[in-house]
């Protein structure tokens, strides 16, 4: 187990360095400082509105520029140790085959953690170099529960990475995630219909308890308006997140250790 465990903090550590040095990576960077300038630039004409205009623009490219990044190179990273057959020799050592799911996943995680940091950075310096309210109360709050949200989206992706094809596993990512950011409208379709249409309602809500409420992590709404955030708000998206998040890694390292074949 111990020796195991070693071999995973290895593989993650690699995978780190190599998600580090990945062209998506640094394309996604640059065009989130393209974003962020473009959002500086339209502050600039909204008086008044300069802060909600780079905050939501800033914490959105984080979000979503961020989940995207994260699947494209958990999927690539994955597809491309199983291509280049150096999965055999890390499995050959031996590395049980749930420890290297489970490298592969913490290493790009801890990237995508310094990727999202380095966004809200940028962010909170854009708000200083106006001024005129500062960094909102709850901001870094938001910063942690987008880390919460990258645990996910990294999940995600290394499940289908373990059980499918990357063209498959990408889609299958994709579509997951972005109906994840809608759970939350389907809960109040499902409460809508209500007793008029019994079976659409069951349906809907337990398609929404099956996916991943990512809207649940969002502080958008409260930061741009410079609004409270609700008493354990944060507790229970960080106890949500990292529970969702350990069931599918879970799942993952169970289904590639019963893969006959990589």
């Amino acid at each position: 187990m111990k020796s195991a465990l070693k071999g995973a903090f290895v593989i993650a550590q690699t995978t780190l360095i190599e998600a580090l040095r990945n062209k998506i990576l640094l394309v996604s960077l640059a065009f989130a400082v393209l974003l962020l300038l473009v959002s500086i630039a339209g502050a600039s004409s909204s008086v008044g509105e300069q802060e909600r205009i780079i905050i939501d623009i800033g914490l959105a490219s984080a979000s979503g520029l961020g989940s995207l990044v994260a699947i494209l190179l958990l999927i690539t990273s994955f597809a491309a140790e199983i291509k280049n057959r150096t999965a055999y020799t890390l499995l050959a050592r031996p590395v049980p085959r749930w420890a290297f799911v489970l490298g592969k996943y913490f290493g790009v995680y801890w990237a995508m953690l310094i990727v999202v940091t380095l966004m809200f950075v940028a962010t909170a310096t854009a708000l200083n170099l106006y001024d005129v309210k500062g960094v909102p109360d709850g901001f870094w709050a938001a910063l942690w529960l987008c880390g919460v949200e990258m645990s996910i989206v990294s999940a995600i992706a290394v499940l289908f990475s373990a059980m499918a094809s990357p063209v498959l596993a990408g889609i299958y990512s994709v579509g997951l995630v972005v109906g994840g950011n809608f759970a939350a409208d389907l809960l109040a379709l499902s409460q809508r219909l209500g007793e008029k249409e019994e079976f659409a309602s069951a349906f809907f809500k337990v398609v929404y308890w099956a996916l991943p409420d990512i809207e649940r992590l969002s502080l958008r709404t409260q930061i741009t308006n410079y609004l409270d955030i609700p008493n354990n708000y944060i507790e229970l998206g960080t106890t949500y997140g990292f529970a969702y998040s350990a069931f599918l890694l879970t799942f993952a390292m169970y289904i590639f250790s019963r893969r006959r074949a990589i």
